[in-house]
């Protein structure tokens, strides 16, 4: 389909559904949070932590004087250009009439790390303006249409659509190395983040090996890496279902980590050891929460990340630039 008609059909022209980036964008959207019992919000764009996406799950990480409630079983986070104005409602939240996108969430469960409170919630509803409604409905019917691999996972529209926005933040794509001290595997993930400085959560598909050998195993160390490393990080997926290898079939950086001595994969600039403390299930993702064991980093680099089709279209109409790295 060319280009033009694509456009006016689906009002896409991005060529891929999750676009590589480097990390640090240009006029990024910022995140806010309200609740249903005041007019107020709270900017949780460097707090948010996204895990999950069946059902969406999205953890706050907030110190004990943080002031927030979290008796509040539903909220609403909303993506905006700028500040939030509060000049109208949407489904009982205070809202920002020019606000790009919007996901209401209900509360699942809070965790204690040390003085830090993660609350973990789920999607409920989104909405947003990426591109225009008529061109997201018929998109949604050529995606039914579309035959998907084995391996994917079947998502409703709604579902689709809290995904599509959890993506218009860049999510970091780091390289995990799992080892028994004698093989190692490495792979991708972006559903991670820390949890102040001593904490770290991330999650795994239930079922897969390497959920298997990170709960067997205990340690890792999950790396930053180049953005112009996306090619290798993307071949890398296959490994969350492969069995542990010999270290020669990966491509690794020259050093090794600090206490657990494992491989680093090649182009990391900043690496994490953890240990994991604490893990349990939510949908179809195991939710693993770590120690911090140490924090180390080799050199400064574009950090490798990924943000969804539709963003990246809102971008390009809106005259934001953004450098794209298609696989």
């Amino acid at each position: 389909m060319k280009i033009g008609l694509r456009k006016f059909i689906t009002g896409l022209t991005i060529p891929q559904e999750y676009i590589c980036i480097g990390k640090e964008l240009s006029n990024p959207l910022r995140v806010f949070l309200t609740d249903h019992q005041a007019e107020r919000s709270i900017e949780v764009t460097n707090c948010h932590l996204f895990l999950g996406y069946k059902p969406l799950i999205i953890a706050f990480v907030f110190s004990a004087d943080h002031g927030f409630d979290f008796e509040e079983n539903k909220i609403c986070l909303t993506l905006n250009e700028q500040l939030l104005s509060i000049n109208t409602r949407w489904r009982g939240f205070s809202a920002d009439s020019k606000s790009i996108a919007r996901l209401q969430m209900k509360r699942l469960v809070v965790e204690k790390c040390a003085d830090l409170s993660v609350g973990f919630y789920e999607g409920v509803f989104g909405k947003h303006r990426f591109i225009p409604t008529v061109n997201q409905k018929v998109d949604s019917l050529l995606n039914k249409l579309r035959q998907r691999s084995s391996g994917n996972i079947s998502l409703s529209r709604n579902l689709y659509d809290q995904v599509r926005i959890a993506y218009a933040i860049s999510r970091t794509i780091s390289l995990i190395t799992v080892s028994d001290g004698q093989l190692i595997n490495i792979f991708p993930t972006d559903l991670h983040g820390p949890a102040g400085n001593d904490f770290y959560i991330s999650s795994l598909r239930i079922g897969g090996e390497a959920c298997r050998q990170v709960e067997q195993n205990k340690k890792v160390v999950i790396s930053e890496i180049e953005a112009l490393e996306f090619q290798t990080a993307y071949q890398l997926g296959k490994n969350h279902m492969r069995k542990m290898c010999e270290k020669e079939n990966f491509n690794l950086a020259e050093e090794l980590s600090q206490i657990f001595r494992y491989p680093l994969p090649k182009g990391v600039g900043l690496y994490r050891e953890l240990e994991l403390i604490n893990s349990f299930d939510i949908g179809i993702h195991h939710i693993l929460i770590y120690k911090v064991v140490s924090c180390n980093k080799i050199k400064e680099i574009t950090p490798l990340a990924h943000i969804h089709q539709y963003y990246a279209q809102w971008r390009d109409n809106t005259g934001l630039e953004t450098h794209l790295l298609l696989r």
